[in-house]
């Protein structure tokens, strides 16, 4: 039935649902012991420390540009950064994630916009995103997980939800563990499959894309920046 609904189309109505029993979130969440509630006033007492607001994404970055993080902590991807009080995350990834949370969808109407609707669909993205942070600090924020993050939003119309579908897509072997980390292991590895496939299959086509150093940059680099700078 399930195969039978993905060659048709799933009703909106039961998106929510497939997801969470293909992705066993309920699962994860019962044998975790991360509240995700408890972490959402934790973020939320750290902004107010900072004197921004989730539901002002660009007035905080300018804010967030102007603090300066503590002491030093275990930023994204291992690297170092500085963050204010034990606990707390880094301000670079919060003014990464507030960045990005504009840039994410803007036409939709859950994020784009001045609707109320809107302001708090994209402070719902920056608390998904922000405690996954927390969630996995190792990992951290990294460019690109707004887009998922954004679309369990849009399916399954409950932001703890989305989270815990989050964690389950990215810490899980099965779907995209590795691909948001520091040496991004298996992006490069994708990569060089498709290289290798392309070469076999479409010889020329590879031959034009190659010559092409935009493209080339994208498809055929072995070197990923896993979070830009600000």
């Amino acid at each position: 039935m399930v195969v039978q609904l993905i060659k048709t189309e799933v009703p909106a109505h039961l998106r929510g649902t497939l997801w969470r029993c293909l992705l066993q979130t309920r699962s994860l969440k019962e044998h975790s012991t991360f509240n995700y509630r408890a972490n959402v006033v934790a973020v939320r007492e750290q902004l107010v420390d900072l004197g921004v607001s989730e539901y002002s994404s660009l007035n905080s970055v300018q804010q967030l540009h102007e603090h300066d993080d503590g002491a030093t902590a275990v930023a994204p991807h291992g690297g170092t950064a500085r963050r204010p009080h034990a606990g707390h995350l880094c301000i670079r990834v919060l003014r990464q994630i507030m960045l990005d949370v504009d840039r994410t969808f803007p036409d939709h109407v859950l994020f784009g916009g001045t609707t109320d609707h809107a302001r708090e669909g994209r402070a719902a993205l920056f608390r998904v995103l922000a405690l996954y942070a927390r969630f996995n600090p190792t990992v951290g924020y990294c460019q690109g997980m707004g887009y998922i993050a954004a679309m369990f939003l849009m399916q399954t119309d409950d932001e703890e939800e989305a989270f815990w579908s989050c964690v389950a897509l990215f810490e899980s072997h099965k779907y995209l563990l590795g691909f948001y980390s520091e040496s991004l292991t298996r992006i490069k590895d994708h990569a060089l499959v498709f290289d290798k496939l392309l070469q076999q299959k479409q010889p020329l086509l590879r031959q034009h894309l190659v010559r092409r150093p935009s493209v080339r940059r994208v498809i055929f680099t072995q070197s990923y920046d896993a979070v830009n700078e600000l």
